[in-house]
């Protein structure tokens, strides 16, 4: 069965969260990759807390962390050398030629490790339940309930059927996978340990991860290893010198969406000693290896306010970016504070540590179900953004020297209740502008006078000397902004009195409403036709919707009508009580 892209929260990209992920993706797509933060999960438990593996859950579930714009996917694929296929079910499955000769024969063979378990469909409501499968059954294989179907190549499917659908620039968004390789457990023993495949049981070239990551729907959006390095006498060497330049060269997203038309980027993860034969080598040209593009970063964090103690890569003693180390930190949370977890989240993102949700934040349920905390999650780690900003608080049709409601500029506010978040500003208003320095990512100078946002790029260009550059620009990633508010601070610090609060950053929205673009006060949208076309569906389907249930409503009025007046035609009273039916003139 394949997979299919289809979110239960279709809502989730609307008028406000659409412009924050889509300036986020424009703004970190600046610089290499491995110096974002790329928000991720763990699949197997936010979609399988309850140990159920079924193929329409794990539909809505991937369905719903994609739409939540979730970057980072940890699959926990199982070799199932019973069917020679790699599926997310822990246990393998009955033999594919068994299953298709009879269910009975299957269930007696394996009374006392396997039952049929029937999914019950809910005709009460329209909500769907975690017991509801349109699948028909499950297996009930130990602790665990796993549909036949749900292997590792029906997922690639999906995350096809994402891209296609997400193909336009404004949607468009590169995926990262981490693997993490096991051997499945026996049938007969689900809760046992899993057997080490002997040499003619483990897969063939056609069953390799290598080989379905390459498939004829997935290629042409899939970035492999082997193209990377390739590519590394183009990239930009400029940014981040490092003591490895070979080893910490990446490209950028923007260069990989709309130059290369690649939306996936797979690597390896940790693997079983069981599967330790596996052939990587033949995969290496596809793959990335192990720990090439993830780095488990340990941090500590004050149980009372979510600041990390320890961890952080921001260093007051040093700008120098190669004395940042910051290259696909990954920073695991397992039991993330409900109270705590939006500043956890966002100090972790200011600190240049991705993110990554390890385990489920709706106890037993799985996101395919409960999908609001995940939301919640990502919005959390949102680069830049203070709560409730961008203010969505200007007319449609703005202009840069309009009137006073025209908020369609964004600031760094230092100010304690924003602590270096961005927000919007009038335009017109009057602030210092943050210049970076010679293109460095954690050099900042401020300018020494207030300006409005169109002035900010010549007050910028005015504060170079002979032996720097500056120019007018914005924090591209988490790390970059904290450094940046850090540099605000401490001009406070030296001089309260003159010292701004508050400065400009290259952030406006000028052009388009649902539009942030980082190429000055007279930049232009790229994807104005994409955002209106968005928003004539989002207007379009409802108004349709209701027009329907109009005129049927309608219909029914008149059908009920027209029955009654019929009905009254036919049976009149006449003289003495008796009734006649009428005769039409």
């Amino acid at each position: 069965m394949s997979l299919t892209y289809s979110p239960t929260n279709a809502t989730a990209y609307n008028s406000f969260w659409g412009p924050v992920f889509l300036a986020s993706r424009d703004i970190t797509g600046q610089v290499p990759m491995n110096k974002v933060e790329y928000a991720g999960v763990n699949v197997q438990a936010a979609c399988s807390p309850d140990n159920v593996f079924d193929s329409d859950q794990y539909q809505r579930c991937l369905s719903n962390l994609l739409s939540a714009q979730f970057r980072w996917f940890t699959f926990d694929i199982y070799w199932d050398s019973t069917n020679h296929q790699f599926g997310l079910c822990p246990v393998q499955l009955p033999s594919q030629d068994a299953n298709n000769t009879s269910t009975a024969a299957i269930g007696s063979s394996n009374s006392a490790a396997m039952t049929m378990v029937a999914a019950t469909a809910s005709t009460s409501s329209a909500t769907a339940s975690p017991a509801e499968s349109d699948n028909g059954n499950l297996l009930q294989l130990g602790p665990y309930q796993c549909s036949n179907d749900l292997t590792f190549d029906s997922v690639l499917d999906l995350f096809h059927n994402y891209i296609s659908a997400t193909s336009s620039k404004a949607l468009a968004r590169v995926v990262l996978f981490e693997l993490n390789l096991h051997a499945a457990t026996l049938l007969s023993q689900p809760q046992g340990p899993a057997p080490t495949p002997s040499e003619d049981q483990m897969p063939t070239p056609s069953t390799r991860v290598g080989h379905l990551v390459s498939n004829d729907n997935l290629q042409p959006f899939l970035y492999p290893f082997s193209e990377l390095l390739s590519d590394r006498s183009n990239l930009n060497a400029t940014w981040y010198a490092t003591e490895d330049p070979h080893r910490m060269q990446f490209t950028r997203e923007t260069y990989l969406l709309f130059s290369k038309v690649s939306r996936l980027l797979v690597s390896w993860g940790t693997v079983d000693d069981q599967m330790a034969a596996y052939d990587f080598g033949s995969d290496s040209s596809t793959v990335f290896p192990r720990g090439y593009m993830s780095t488990q970063h340990a941090f500590q964090v004050d149980s009372t306010t979510g600041a990390l103690s320890s961890g952080c890569f921001y260093d007051d003693t040093t700008t120098n970016p190669s004395c940042v180390n910051v290259n696909w930190s990954l920073g695991y949370t397992n039991n993330p504070s409900t109270a705590l977890q939006p500043h956890l989240l966002g100090n972790l993102t200011a600190c240049g540590i991705s993110p990554i949700l390890n385990t489920s934040l709706t106890g037993g349920t799985s996101a395919a179900f409960a999908f609001t905390p995940y939301l919640d999650f990502i919005t959390a780690s949102v680069l830049g953004w203070a709560p409730g900003e961008p203010q969505n608080s200007s007319s449609p049709h703005a202009r840069l020297n309009g009137p006073s409601n025209q908020f369609r500029c964004a600031v760094l506010d230092s100010r304690p209740a924003y602590s270096g978040r961005w927000r919007v500003a009038n335009c017109q208003q009057r602030f210092a502008a943050a210049c970076r320095v010679d293109s460095d990512p954690y050099r900042w100078r401020l300018t020494p006078d207030a300006v409005t946002f169109h002035d900010a790029p010549d007050a910028c260009r005015a504060t170079a000397d002979a032996d720097t550059d500056t120019v007018f620009d914005q924090p591209r990633t988490g790390l970059e902004n904290t450094y940046l508010y850090h540099h605000v601070l401490n001009q406070s610090a030296a001089a309260p009195a003159v010292a701004p609060a508050i400065v400009w950053i290259n952030l406006n929205s000028l052009a388009h409403g649902g539009c942030w673009v980082t190429t000055g006060p007279n930049g232009t949208c790229d994807y104005a036709d994409d955002l209106e076309s968005m928003t004539d569906r989002q207007i379009l389907i409802p108004t349709i919707g209701a027009l329907l249930i109009l005129f049927l409503t309608l219909l029914t009025i008149l059908v009920k009508c027209n029955s009654n007046y019929r009905h009254n035609r036919r049976t009149k009273p006449g003289p003495g009580g008796w009734e006649y039916e009428g005769v039409p003139s």
